[in-house]
């Protein structure tokens, strides 16, 4: 029997979702494996994969992983707009607005923290799965210090934060408390007008945190939160950011 089947068919078909399997995070089953999911993240994913893709948190961030580390090897590390992703993405996301239907690949790079407008923003429709990437210290100058300045305009030293999660107009940062073993210190900057946050940390062992819902924007200090109870002392290696 013929098979007329294109490589794009068997990448980005129903057939790509029935691909190798292989374990994630510690759990056994199956999942879309890594290298489908790598050529979708910089060629566009077929529909019913793209579903697929959108229904899993954890593969949107592992999507908006690999998106950060093509956007450090170009020199873009800062970059949320859709003009910051892989050409071949960006052409996928071209085609379905040309075809005027479904919008699966731009619904993920939306997930992944990209690409939102401020009619998106004002309406409070984003929900953002944002996985972790490792902090510069030539970031040091853009996010918030510890404290507030002292009497003679001195500022406290900015904190070495360790990890960082970055979005449109939003940035979570996290790092080991200084002396409470177990515990993490975490912020939360935004650049949007003032509205209210709800934050889920999720850590390498597969739980997850939810913190208090806090309210912060543009020209507001960071949102803080200085001591969060972390399994092992571990970092977050994921975190969900809704509308609260």
């Amino acid at each position: 029997m013929s098979d007329d089947r294109t490589f794009d068919d068997l990448l980005h078909g129903p057939a790509a979702r029935l691909a190798a399997r292989e374990v994630w995070h510690d759990r056994v089953g199956p999942e879309i494996s890594a290298w489908t999911i790598a050529q979708g993240a910089t060629g566009g994913f077929g529909e019913e994969l793209a579903h697929a893709v959108l229904a899993d948190p954890e593969l949107i961030s592992r999507v908006n992983g690999i998106w950060e580390e093509y956007q450090d090897a170009i020199g873009a590390a800062d970059e949320t707009g859709l003009e910051a992703l892989p050409e071949g993405f960006r052409r996928s996301i071209r085609r379905e607005e040309l075809d005027g239907g479904p919008h699966p690949n731009l619904d993920i790079a939306h997930a992944a923290g990209r690409g939102w407008t401020d009619v998106d923003w004002d309406m409070d429709l984003f929900s953002l799965e944002l996985e972790a990437c490792r902090f510069d210290e030539t970031m040091l100058a853009t996010v918030g210090t510890r404290g507030d300045a002292s009497p003679d305009g001195d500022a406290e030293p900015p904190e070495a934060w360790e990890v960082r999660f970055h979005a449109d107009r939003l940035t979570v940062l996290a790092r080991r408390h200084d002396t409470k073993p177990g515990m993490v210190v975490v912020l939360l900057e935004s650049q949007t007008q003032p509205r209210t946050y709800r934050v889920t940390l999720h850590w390498p062992d597969g739980t997850s945190t939810t913190l208090d819902p806090v309210t912060t924007g543009v020209a507001m200090r960071p949102a803080r939160f200085g001591m969060v109870a972390s399994p092992g002392g571990a970092l977050p290696e994921r975190v969900s950011i809704t509308p609260a």
